[in-house]
């Protein structure tokens, strides 16, 4: 609520846990984003709220674990940075790429600078793992999954991309030995 006005905004939804986690993520994001509100700002409401009805969030990679977990005044505060450093700009936020290589069945990454990609996507040992056909067909939806660091690097060339952060260990094919061989 605005100060000095008498109107709100009430957002209604289920009693599901991720549910509850991402619109207040999404509420508060246009807060900082459009409004430029602060992350303590935003998070003052959601801070009274006992017990907390939110989820933290964790990374997209297929790996389970709890060393990445993030509460969403954290993930605010990341916006708020991204914003700050240049990282994120949303006047020249191209949504059309984002939205094309951050599918998962496409290539699955996300620039954090403009010459500075981040992504998981699993090798294609790990994909056939997870129950994901890799070999190439027309009914293959997930392809990218079984791309290899070179088939990456062409993309990444062609951005002007040198810097590559994998979310994945360095023994597999994502490891940085995989990039820096092919000039990334």
């Amino acid at each position: 609520r605005r100060t000095g006005s008498s109107s709100g905004i009430v957002y209604y939804l289920t009693e599901n846990t991720a549910h509850q986690t991402n619109a207040a993520f999404l509420i508060a994001a246009y807060l900082v984003v459009k409004m430029q509100w602060t992350p303590a700002q935003v998070w003052a409401p959601f801070k009274c709220i006992k017990p907390s009805p939110f989820a933290h969030f964790t990374d997209a990679s297929l790996e389970k674990g709890e060393g990445s977990l993030l509460p969403v005044h954290a993930c605010l505060q990341g916006v708020t940075m991204a914003i700050n450093f240049g990282f994120y700009n949303p006047a020249t936020f191209d949504h059309n790429v984002y939205s094309l290589l951050g599918r998962r069945e496409d290539e699955n990454l996300h620039f954090c600078t403009p010459l500075l990609a981040a992504f998981s996507a699993p090798g294609r040992d790990q994909a056939e793992e997870a129950g994901i056909d890799t070999h190439p067909g027309p009914s293959v939806k997930h392809w990218a999954m079984g791309k290899t660091a070179s088939d990456f690097s062409t993309l990444f060339a062609s951005r002007g991309i040198r810097d590559v952060v994998t979310l994945s260990n360095d023994s597999d094919e994502y490891g940085a030995w995989a990039f820096t061989a092919q000039g990334v």
